[in-house]
């Protein structure tokens, strides 16, 4: 009996010391996950965005202009969104469209950026007549 409350009084305080170094590192897993969800719905607002300026600017009445209104539209839709100082670069040739958009994803945790970039490219609509050979 004596032996049990040696040992208990060995014992005491230690259950403080585990809440004390595991509720932090608990703490900093839950932020990394939340980062994580962060980072991952802001490069989905990119690659939504980028889409949409894809569609406008390949169009054959489209131009680069209209797919980086498209792209700052639809960013603007979500302005309030995870996904912060955004940019949107649209090429246009004869034969291709490519939209780039960059950004950072919203932080949780202090002191890290989180970058994000989408990045599409698609072939210019254009008419072709049917000149009747296969």
């Amino acid at each position: 009996m004596q032996q049990l409350q040696r040992r208990s009084r060995r014992d005491r305080g230690s259950v403080s010391v585990e809440l004390a170094i595991l509720a932090p590192v608990t703490m900093l897993v839950l932020m990394l996950i939340v980062q994580v969800v962060l980072w991952a719905n802001a490069t989905h607002t990119a690659q939504a965005a980028a889409g949409v300026a894809l569609d406008a600017a390949r169009a054959e009445t489209g131009s680069a202009a209209a797919g980086q209104g498209a792209a700052e539209d639809a960013l603007a839709h979500y302005a309030d969104g995870p996904l912060t100082e955004s940019a949107v670069n649209v090429n246009r040739d004869n034969e291709t469209v490519t939209v780039t958009v960059t950004g950072s994803a919203q932080s949780v945790l202090p002191f890290l950026d989180f970058p994000v970039s989408s990045s599409v490219t698609g072939p210019v609509e254009a008419f072709r007549p049917d000149t009747g050979a296969p």
